[in-house]
C-alpha cells in the first residue's frame, strides 16, 4: 500500500503516513512552545529542550549526580574536591596540569591565560623568547596587576621561573595564589588613612572588621597598593578600609583580592631572598624571609607545594642540571586557605612610595599549576610529611652504591650526628669583622639581641677569610632596636639540615643595611650566639 492518505479521498488535503505491512502510521512533525504559542518546528537550529533525569550512582559515591548536556556530550557536575562525602575513602580528583609559557611575541601582549592587566604610569610589558617581561618604570606606586583566568581549589603544586635584572629599594614583585573579592570597584578616598570601596551584595559583616586583604589595580587616584584591614562595613553595599599614604580625597577604581592567599614577594635589595606567607580568612602569620637561589641571571624556579595540611616552599637554579633537585626553603602549618576556596594566580608588580632609582625588568619564564589528590598515607604509624620529609627507608642487602661526598663510619654507624659548636660574640665598638670557621660550614641555630636605640644588622658571609665591607654578605639578619629598655631579639628558623656555607662562615655587625656599610655598633650593644657544624 502506498504511503500517505487523503482526509476526504479525492477532494481533501493529504495526511503524511508511513505504510508498515498494510497499516498506515501517521507521520507527526514536532513543534515546541507554551499553550497558545508556537516557537516553530523542531530542527537543528531549534532543538527540543531536554532535562536529564536524576540517576543513581554506585554505593559509596555521592547520592546523586546532575547530568548536563554540553557540546553534545553528557558530563557529571560535581564540586572538586568533594569534601562533603564522608564515606568516600579516597577523594576522587582528576589530574589537572595548567602551564602558561608566554609563547606569543610582541609589545603589550599578555597570554590569554591571564586577564587584561592593570598597568600604571611608566610601566611596560611584553612577551619575548617564551617569557613575560615587565618593566617597572620609576613612578611611585606604579603597578602591573593581572590574574589567571582559571582558578583552582584544594591541593596543588605551583611553580614559576623568575629573573630580576636587579634588586633595588622601592620595587616589588609578587606571585600570589588568592581569592578574588572584586575587580574594578568604585573607590572613594575619605582621607589619607581611609577609603570606601563599593562592593554590592558583599557578605562581610562587623565580625570581619580587622580582616586584611590586598588593594591593587588602582586607577584614577594616587593610591598606595598594599595589604589593608577592614575598618567597617555597610551591609551589602560597601566596605571601609584603613590605608596609609593615600591622598586626602579623590575617587577611582581598585581591585580587592587575597582575603585568603599564599604570597611570595620579591622585595628589597637581596637577590637571594623572598618573603613568603599564608593567610586564611583575613589573618596571616607574618612574612617569613626565605633564603633562595639568586634571582639574578640565570634566575631561579620557585615551587609552592600546597598539601592541604601544610605548605612547603622549595627552589632551584634555572640552569639545567644532570640531577634534578629542589632545595627545601621553608614551610607553613597554619593560616592556610580553605581547600574549597577558588584561588587565582596573581602576578603583581608595584613600586614603593618613593621613586625607584631606575627601572627593573622582571622576567617570568613560565607559571604552572598542577592539581593532585591529597591522600594521606600511614605506614605502621609513620605519617608521610610531604616532599621535604619523606619516609625513612632502611636498605637491606643492597648492592655496592657509589656515594658522592664524605661518609664517616664509627662503630658501624653511618653518618653519625656531629654536635654543633657554639660561637658567641659580644660586640666591640667596631664592625666586628670575624671569621668563625674556614671551609664548609653549617649554621644550625642563631640568636641575637640588641640593646641599642637603633636597628643593628648581623651579616653572614660565605668566605674562607675574615669578611670586610667590600664583601657581599650571603645573609643579612635584622636585630630590632630596644624598646623601653627591653632588648630587640632576632632568631632564625632553621630546618634539620641548616644553612650551608661552602667556603667558610664569617660575620660582621653594622649599623646600616648596605652591603658595604662600615657603621660600627657600640661595645656590648649586640650579642650573638649561634651554632655551627663542619
Amino acid at each position: 500500500m502506498a504511503d500517505n492518505v487523503e482526509i476526504t479521498p479525492g477532494t481533501g488535503a493529504v495526511i503524511a503516513t508511513d505504510d508498515v505491512a498494510g497499516v498506515q502510521f501517521q507521520v507527526i512533525k514536532l513543534a515546541i512552545g507554551a499553550d497558545g504559542v508556537s516557537d516553530g518546528p523542531v530542527s537543528a537550529g531549534n532543538p527540543l529542550p531536554v532535562v536529564a533525569a536524576s540517576l543513581p550512582l554506585p554505593a559509596g559515591a555521592a547520592t546523586e549526580a546532575t547530568l548536563a548536556a554540553m557540546n553534545g556530550k553528557f558530563s557529571t557536575s560535581t564540586t572538586i574536591p568533594d569534601n562533603t562525602a564522608a564515606g568516600i575513602a579516597v577523594r576522587p580528583i582528576g589530574q589537572d596540569m595548567w602551564v602558561c609559557s608566554f609563547a606569543d611575541v610582541g609589545a603589550s601582549i599578555l597570554s590569554a591565560d591571564f586577564r587584561a592587566p592593570d598597568v600604571g604610569t611608566g610601566v611596560g610589558y611584553s612577551q619575548a623568547a617564551g617569557s613575560l617581561l615587565i618593566t617597572t618604570g620609576t613612578t611611585t606606586n606604579a603597578e602591573f596587576l593581572t590574574r589567571s583566568v582559571q582558578s583552582w581549589r584544594g591541593t596543588m603544586q605551583v611553580r614559576w621561573s623568575f629573573i630580576a635584572s636587579q634588586r633595588i629599594a622601592n620595587q616589588n614583585f609578587a606571585v600570589i595564589l588568592a581569592d578574588l573579592v572584586g575587580e574594578n570597584l568604585a573607590v572613594t578616598v575619605n582621607s589619607a588613612t581611609s577609603i570606601t570601596v563599593a562592593l554590592p551584595g558583599h557578605t562581610f559583616t562587623a565580625q570581619n572588621v580587622g580582616h586584611f586583604m590586598f588593594v591593587g589595580g588602582i586607577a584614577g587616584v594616587a593610591g598606595v597598593p598594599g595589604r589593608y584591614a577592614i575598618a567597617s562595613v555597610v551591609a551589602g553595599v560597601s566596605i571601609n578600609l584603613t590605608v596609609a599614604g593615600w591622598p586626602a580625597s579623590g575617587s577611582g577604581t581598585v581591585d580587592l583580592f587575597g582575603h585568603s592567599h599564599v604570597k611570595h614577594l620579591y622585595t628589597g635589595t637581596t637577590a637571594t631572598a623572598v618573603a613568603a606567607d599564608a593567610q586564611r580568612r583575613g589573618w596571616a602569620s607574618g612574612d617569613t624571609t626565605l633564603a633562595i637561589n639568586t634571582t639574578a641571571a640565570p634566575g631561579h624556579i620557585m615551587q609552592a607545594h600546597l598539601a592541604g595540611r601544610e605548605i612547603y616552599w622549595l627552589d632551584t637554579l634555572r640552569a639545567s642540571t644532570a640531577t634534578p633537585n629542589m632545595t627545601a626553603r621553608g614551610s607553613r602549618f597554619e593560616n592556610l586557605p580553605d581547600d574549597n576556596l577558588n584561588l587565582y594566580l596573581f602576578l603583581w608588580s608595584y613600586n614603593g612610595t618613593a621613586a625607584p632609582a631606575s627601572t627593573t625588568t622582571w622576567t617570568i619564564g613560565f607559571v604552572a599549576v598542577e592539581k593532585f589528590a591529597n591522600t594521606p598515607v600511614y605506614i605502621q604509624g609513620q605519617e608521610m610529611q610531604g616532599t621535604v620529609a619523606p619516609a625513612p627507608v632502611a636498605v637491606v642487602s643492597a648492592p655496592t652504591t657509589t656515594v658522592t661526598g664524605t661518609v664517616t663510619v664509627t662503630a658501624g654507624t653511618v653518618n653519625p650526628v656531629v654536635p654543633a659548636t657554639p660561637f658567641i660574640l659580644n660586640s666591640a665598638a667596631t664592625t666586628n669583622d670575624t671569621l668563625i670557621l674556614a671551609g664548609t660550614s653549617g649554621l644550625q641555630a642563631f640568636y641575637a639581641t640588641n640593646t641599642g636605640a637603633t636597628v643593628a644588622f648581623v651579616k653572614l658571609y660565605n668566605k674562607a677569610t675574615a669578611p670586610a665591607s667590600t664583601d657581599v654578605p650571603a645573609m643579612i639578619l635584622v636585630v630590632p632596636a630596644a624598646v623601653s629598655g627591653v632588648p630587640g631579639v632576632c632568631t632564625l628558623p632553621i630546618g634539620f639540615s641548616g644553612f650551608r656555607f661552602a667556603l667558610g662562615l664569617g660575620i660582621r655587625i653594622t649599623g646600616a643595611v648596605a652591603d658595604n656599610d662600615a657603621t660600627a655598633v657600640a661595645a656590648g650593644q649586640v650579642k650573638v650566639m649561634l651554632s655551627r657544624t663542619v
